[in-house]
């Protein structure tokens, strides 16, 4: 692994992260905190037997109780790294105790979650593209292009830089803000350890996820999704009226439908994935708030739970109707 560059926009005082994390994520821990400048406090993991291997990978005590931890005010943030899912009584209490929560992963991740627990128990997931440098730098050009017909988006990952799950929340939370939510979706999985067969919860699963889209008006979507791509990409191709845009991390360039550049913008800086994910959660502590409403959530976590259960069923599914069922829920 090349040696990290610093992240200029880090603070004089590194910010203190309490991390939760499964084992075999910590060189990606210390690659983000290097690049980002944070210095980790104290770990813990899920697994109660991997806690303090966990601690000692990253050069820290291990924390007992993460609640007490973080709301002692021993960190500027909890991370949650690990692709389980946390408790949601826990994040509750991290919120109302005015702890920043920032998590890899959706959480919660599943509409049965979201019911049981509503959307004030939702952390700010980081990095959400549609909150990074490329797509705020795109904002006026989506706005004179017109009509976007069709849209295709690929996020990738490699082990432990995330679940398929969270690619999967970061391309839906995109493309419900580019097409709204689609009328149908249609999916399909392949486990990148030869077990393609889809449970409750796409967290578990390590492969590759494609998933056709279809939304009113004659418009079209594509997403092909991946935790097991061994280098990190997010980025895509916006089709319409005012010809295409293509996208990533790293910047934009819009052609029109003469094939002539129209806008063009680089972002500058590193865009790998320690180098992102580092700026996500710096953004987010300076926030200090959800990066999602509860529309939000329900209506991106509902799009990904209909792609899951297009995995299983082979048909397409509606999110609209998941959505209604969530709506409809005592």
């Amino acid at each position: 692994m090349a040696s990290p560059t610093p992240n200029p926009a880090t603070s004089a005082t590194p910010q203190r992260l309490l991390v939760w994390a499964d084992k075999g994520q910590e060189p990606f821990v210390r690659h983000v905190c290097a690049v980002g400048g944070f210095v980790v406090v104290g770990a813990t993991s899920p697994e109660s037997t991997h806690a303090q291997t966990v601690a000692t990978a990253l050069d820290v005590s291990r924390v007992g109780d993460l609640r007490e931890s973080a709301l002692r005010g021993e960190a500027d943030a909890v991370w949650l790294v690990a692709d389980a899912p946390a408790e949601p009584e826990l994040l509750r209490q991290l919120r109302e105790g005015g702890v920043a929560v920032v998590s890899s992963e959706p959480q919660p991740g599943g509409l049965a979650d979201l019911a049981a627990t509503g959307s004030d128990a939702a952390t700010t997931f980081a990095p959400l593209m549609r909150q990074g440098r490329c797509f705020s730098a795109m904002i006026d050009a989506l706005d004179q292009f017109g009509e976007r017909r069709s849209v295709f988006l690929s996020m990738r990952s490699g082990p432990g830089q995330g679940s398929i799950l969270a690619r999967l929340f970061d391309a839906a939370d995109l493309v419900e803000r580019l097409c709204g939510t689609p009328q149908k979706v249609d999916a399909a999985f392949v486990g990148g350890d030869g077990n393609d067969e889809v449970g409750e919860s796409l967290r578990v699963h390590r492969g590759h996820l494609t998933a056709n889209l279809r939304f009113a008006g004659d418009r079209c979507g594509s997403l092909a999704i991946s935790s097991a791509a061994g280098r990190w990409f997010r980025g895509g191709t916006i089709l319409g009226e005012g010809g295409c845009i293509r996208f990533s991390d790293a910047g934009f360039d819009w052609f029109g439908p003469d094939g002539a550049l129209v806008d063009a913008h680089e972002v500058g800086g590193p865009d790998d994935v320690a180098s992102v994910v580092a700026a996500a959660i710096h953004a987010a502590i300076e926030r200090s708030d959800r990066t999602l409403g509860e529309s939000d959530v329900s209506r991106t976590v509902a799009l990904c739970e209909a792609a899951r259960l297009s995995c299983r069923t082979g048909q397409g599914e509606p999110p609209q109707r998941i959505l209604n069922m969530f709506r409809s829920s005592p």
